[in-house]
């Protein structure tokens, strides 16, 4: 049963208002506009707002405020242009979110243009921005950006930063707070692994796994080759379905140094279905009853990037993803953050995982009262960041 936690009401549809949200949660980087987003939420009441009129309205908002930062950028105004192209990513990403995953070719033109956006910005940042291909495996490579304190090429503690089941690499440096990390001194590394977009729009087969210390081995090992890297102080952020993922690493990983999750999960399938004890049957018949964004929720990112076509297929697939007995493995300080909306099943496995552990652990509430409620905080990602990154660079240090 989900906590009470503070909502937009933009929309009656719980699933839909809540990535109103997410997309406002850029606003404190520049990248979104409450005017915007708030026109968009009045235009798709206006017209029905069904799924294709959603893609629709974002997709022409995403366009137009590109042309708008080419404008600006071929007049010479770098800043407007940087925010114009940050906020058109996005709009586009927006778009590309729910787009249904059967049309991939189409998806993928989606996602490009959103990527292509940012990493317009990126070249315009205050503070350098490497695109980089992470060698993994077969001759695959990992996209991934690498942000950087200053070009000095000074080795400084580096946070590897890894989102979740439906996050995207670009995505991370707004709900993974980047810009504030930068500032207290930590280089930032994100990536797209195995089921994350930005890789599985290439590569259909690379779906999630659940021994996902191979790929975020993968990011270490490119973490600690660079000469701007102190290979000593590297650390692990994961948020939402990164807290199954950073610990996962954490405890095969000794170069990880510092762990941060947010929130925890041992189970994840017990988090993402209501509980292990739940039949994926009822989930589907509760889908039937729910709003559009909700089954293209599961659609995209709990099927599609699972590698499987019903839920009762993803149960019985997730039903290996499990810290269980892992967590003693987790010899660095770890921080758990967990925000009091989340549901009792996720507080209770973020509770046990804490209790679990014998490294050096901290716990921490993302309260109501600070606004930081929703699911990792994203409705404070400014509060939620300090915490985390405060943190680290003090065990950093």
């Amino acid at each position: 049963m989900a906590q009470h936690f503070n909502r937009l009401r933009f929309s009656n549809d719980i699933g839909l208002d809540v990535h109103y949200l997410r997309i406002l949660s850029g606003a404190p980087y520049g990248a979104a506009s409450a005017g915007e987003v708030m026109n968009v939420a009045s235009t798709m009441r206006a017209r029905g707002g069904d799924r294709d009129i959603y893609i629709e309205t974002w997709a022409e908002l995403g366009r137009r405020i590109a042309a708008q930062a080419e404008e600006a950028l071929a007049a010479g105004r770098r800043v407007t242009a940087r925010a114009a192209h940050l906020r058109a990513s996005t709009y586009l990403r927006a778009a590309e979110f729910f787009f249904p995953a059967n049309r991939l070719e189409e998806r993928r033109k989606v996602y490009e243009e959103s990527l292509t956006q940012f990493d317009a910005a990126a070249e315009l940042m205050p503070h350098p921005v490497e695109k980089v291909e992470i060698p993994y495996e077969d001759g695959v490579t990992l996209p991934g950006h690498v942000f950087t304190v200053t070009d000095d090429g000074r080795p400084r503690p580096t946070v590897v930063l890894c989102g979740g089941v439906d996050g995207s690499g670009e995505e991370m440096y707004l709900l993974g707070g980047i810009p504030d990390a930068l500032a207290r001194g930590l280089n930032v590394i994100v990536f797209h692994g195995p089921g994350q977009r930005g890789l599985q729009l290439s590569h259909p087969h690379l779906t999630f796994r659940p021994d996902y210390e191979v790929p975020l081995g993968a990011v270490v090992d490119h973490a600690v080759g660079r000469p701007d890297v102190d290979a000593e102080r590297v650390a692990l952020y994961g948020v939402s379905y990164g807290g199954y993922l950073a610990p996962r690493a954490a405890a095969h990983d000794r170069r990880v140094r510092a762990l941060v999750a947010n929130s925890p999960m041992r189970a994840p399938l017990g988090v993402i279905m209501g509980g292990a004890e739940r039949a994926a049957t009822g989930v589907a018949e509760q889908l039937d009853e729910a709003g559009w964004a909700g089954q293209a929720m599961v659609e995209n990112y709990f099927m599609w990037n699972h590698g499987v076509s019903r839920l009762e297929e993803f149960a019985a697939r997730v039903q290996a993803f499990t810290l269980d007995g892992l967590e003693e493995q987790i010899t660095c300080p770890t921080l758990s953050l967990v925000a009091e909306g989340e549901t009792d099943i996720a507080t209770e496995q973020a509770r046990r995982f804490h209790h679990a552990l014998r490294a050096p652990k901290y716990f921490a509430t993302l309260p109501a009262v600070d606004g930081a409620d929703t699911h990792c905080g994203i409705s404070n990602i400014p509060y939620t960041s300090a915490m985390a990154y405060d943190w680290l660079a003090e065990h950093l240090r």
